[in-house]
């Protein structure tokens, strides 16, 4: 996957096939200074590669080309990154194991003449 990030916020990410860091002579994967050059070609096809703030390209997980970030390029709002995706199941199993076994030993009440702690009982 080939990211580009400009200037004035403009994204540009495309999926590449083997062909675009395969040889196709050899069929090993190409040097650095070639897939950098080739990454580079794109970004000036994309835009203004005066303008460019960041560019990757990653294969499987590995990534093979990173250029950036360039700070003079930096935008000048901030560019929107992947959010975290929150697995609220997760977070629901561990809060069961912290408070497995748990007893409250105060009660709490809200009523209109204000807050009131009371401990509670011991139940046989």
């Amino acid at each position: 996957m080939i990211v580009l990030k400009y200037k004035n916020g403009d994204h540009f990410i495309a999926r590449e096939d083997k062909s675009f860091f395969i040889d196709n002579k050899t069929g090993e994967r190409l040097r650095n200074d070639h897939l950098v050059t080739k990454v580079m070609d794109l970004a000036s096809d994309h835009g203004k590669y005066g303008e460019l703030y960041y560019a990757s390209l990653q294969v499987n997980g590995e990534k093979l080309v990173e250029q950036g970030p360039f700070l003079f390029n930096k935008p000048v709002f901030p560019i929107e990154e992947a959010k975290e995706i929150i697995d609220y199941s997760m977070q629901l199993k561990d809060l069961k194991k912290i408070t497995k076994g748990f007893r409250f030993t105060q009660r709490i009440k809200w009523n209109s003449d204000g807050v009131f702690v009371t401990s509670i009982g011991k139940v046989a």
